[in-house]
């Protein structure tokens, strides 16, 4: 008479530990370049939008013979967005325009500002040279 043992297959908990390490090791190392890569975005949407709120801004001062927010600072995108006629989605960015610079800020981490008489004038310390994201 023999008697036959069935066997489960499973992973033990310390295999289930060991791919958690490994999966936690692993992220370590792309966090870093994941953030940077996510500022760069953040940082050419700002360049992208301020742009066309400048070009906006000519087709508004062609129409009104003066600029945008001629006498104080807007603060509001949906401001912004009615009075330009735009559908500037802020992600996480926070917009104000003047009477001639608009500006485009996250958190500290860079500024990008429009002249809007001139175009875009500064940007970001995330430019390494001549590359600019």
């Amino acid at each position: 008479m023999s008697v036959k043992c069935a066997m489960r297959k499973a992973f033990s908990l310390v295999e289930l530990l060991l791919v958690v390490v490994i999966i936690g090791i692993m992220a370590a190392f792309f966090m870093p370049g994941f953030s940077k890569t996510i500022k760069r975005a953040k940082a050419s949407d700002s360049i992208a939008n301020l742009s066309l709120v400048c070009g906006a801004n000519a087709i508004y001062k062609s129409k009104n013979g003066y600029n945008f927010a001629p006498s104080g600072v807007v603060s509001s995108i949906s401001s912004i967005n009615s009075g330009l006629g735009l559908n500037i989605i802020p992600n996480g960015l926070s917009y104000s325009c003047g009477s001639h610079l608009c500006t485009a800020t996250v958190s500290g981490d860079f500024s990008t500002t429009v002249d809007l008489n001139a175009g875009v004038t500064a940007s970001n310390p995330l430019c390494s040279g001549t590359y600019c994201p």
